[in-house]
């Protein structure tokens, strides 16, 4: 490894403290600017106490399967809004139908003389 490359890389270690362990702990060797990434979000989310509990968390998601579970949420919510949309687009095209079954009002009034005028005519042709 060059030596500039050696300012980049940090080290990062994480330590296990629960209950009935030897207090082991893992190094991880990671980018600086990732290191310090990883160090914001721990320090401003809630229910975080440092970046040895964010790392420990997610790899426990990981191992059990949390990850997955949030794809699976996201998927159906994505199924949900394609459904919705579905909805809508039927709804809309039952609306142009309706729209275009409605005679417009200039028409109805044409009709309407023709309709006056033929049964005016007619009957006085008869006669």
């Amino acid at each position: 490894m060059e030596e500039d490359d050696e300012d980049e890389v940090d080290y990062l270690e994480v330590h296990n403290h629960e209950e009935n362990d030897l207090n082991t702990s893992v190094r991880v060797r990671l980018n600086s600017d990732t290191k310090l990434r990883w160090e914001r979000y721990a320090e401003n989310t809630h229910g975080i106490n440092g970046i040895s509990e964010l790392v420990r968390g997610a790899v426990s998601k990981e191992i059990s399967g949390g990850f997955e579970d949030g794809e699976q949420k996201q998927d159906q919510i994505l199924e949900g809004i394609l459904e919705i949309k579905d909805s809508i687009d039927e709804a809309h095209e039952e609306v142009r139908k309706t729209h275009a079954d409605i005679i417009d009002e200039s028409k109805l009034e044409a009709t309407l003389e023709s309709a006056i005028d033929a049964s005016t005519s007619g009957g006085e042709t008869d006669g």
